[in-house]
């Protein structure tokens, strides 16, 4: 079989894909980016003693590296209460 006979079934698989998907992807793409922008520029701003166990660095991992429950996470358990 050559690779010529094979491309189209590979394509295939994809169809159906296209604009409306991404329509459909984008809000929680961009919504992701916001949650994770306001997440580190709080991070960066807050002091290290009204944060919990005062490592910013752990925290600034979790919000980059934990997708979308990375920055909420941090909102409700890594920041101390004034």
């Amino acid at each position: 079989m050559s690779s010529k006979e094979v491309i189209p079934k590979q394509i295939g698989v994809w169809k159906g894909s296209g604009v409306m998907d991404m329509k459909m992807i984008l809000p929680l793409i961009l919504l992701q980016a916001i949650l994770m922008v306001i997440g580190l520029f709080d991070l960066l701003k807050r002091d290290p003693s009204r944060i919990r166990g005062e490592v910013k660095w752990v925290w600034a991992l979790v919000i980059v590296f934990v997708a979308s429950a990375g920055p909420i996470a941090y909102f409700i358990f890594g920041r101390k209460q004034s």
